[in-house]
């Protein structure tokens, strides 16, 4: 699989609850900024973009997400960026 093949399957599965959070949201940035393949680009690039930022500053650490002004982002966050993806490329 490309890369924007093992995110798609990444968002995929995580919507069937295949994938804990903190493991789903690492794959998805570790694949989107370190082993992208060239696969993930132009428009795609763009829509993903968000996700892998959001994933990157993903956090289930209570302590973290109490910081204040914390820079972290909890589960809903994570979950509303997979579903705007999942709705634009998806289709």
């Amino acid at each position: 699989m490309n890369s924007l093949e093992q995110i798609l399957y990444l968002i995929k599965h995580y919507r069937m609850g295949e994938y804990r959070p903190f493991d789903y949201a690492s794959q998805v940035a570790n694949i989107y900024y370190i082993h992208n393949d060239g696969s993930i680009n132009g428009e795609t690039k763009d829509v993903l973009f968000e996700l892998a930022q959001t994933a990157d500053r993903f956090s289930d650490n209570e302590d973290d997400l109490a910081l204040p002004g914390s820079p972290f982002n909890d589960i809903n966050k994570l979950n509303e960026a997979t579903e705007r993806v999942y709705k634009t490329l998806f289709k």
